[in-house]
């Protein structure tokens, strides 16, 4: 992530683009590719039942038609993973910052600030994903209304002064 936020025109051509090219920059796709695939593979171990599926891979199936289900499963998760990254929109360095310091962090003291009441009170924990949710609605309903932030008004150009008199 923090090689995907250039600030700058200059840091387009003279930041890590310049500095991390060739097999660097290779070597940073590389990582980044081995961790969605290896990602991939352990949610469809943890989450999505491994090489099981009803009707087609049980415990009696052959060794071959459970790998095409696994690697079924794992396909469908990159498929996501680029899915996802094509669709959100990039964020500029301000707006990212914005968003962590504005509203990621104190979104996460209210919820530290929840699980903390739930533990003290010796309530239940099965409470806790209701409260959190509940403050993640709230948030996001407090800040569609928060009235957007005033615009600079635009200035015309001044016109340009002789240079001599």
């Amino acid at each position: 992530m923090p090689f995907d936020l250039s600030e700058a025109e200059q840091e387009l051509v003279g930041g890590y683009h310049t500095e991390y090219s060739g097999m660097k920059f290779a070597l940073f796709f590389l990582g980044e590719y081995t961790h969605m695939i290896t990602t991939s593979l352990l949610l469809t171990s943890v989450f999505l039942g491994g090489w099981y599926f009803p009707g087609i891979a049980g415990p009696a199936s052959g060794i071959a038609i459970k790998l095409i289900v696994f690697m079924a499963k794992v396909l469908f998760f990159i498929v996501l993973y680029m899915l996802v990254r094509w669709t959100i929109p990039r964020f500029r360095f301000d707006q990212l910052m914005g968003l962590a310091w504005k509203v990621l962090i104190p979104l996460a003291i209210a919820n530290l600030v929840c699980v903390l009441v739930v533990r003290e009170q010796r309530w239940t924990p099965w409470l806790l994903p209701l409260l959190s949710l509940i403050l993640l609605v709230g948030a996001g309903f407090f800040a569609a209304r928060l009235p957007p932030p005033p615009r600079a008004p635009l200035q015309t150009p001044r016109k340009a002064e002789p240079l001599l008199r």
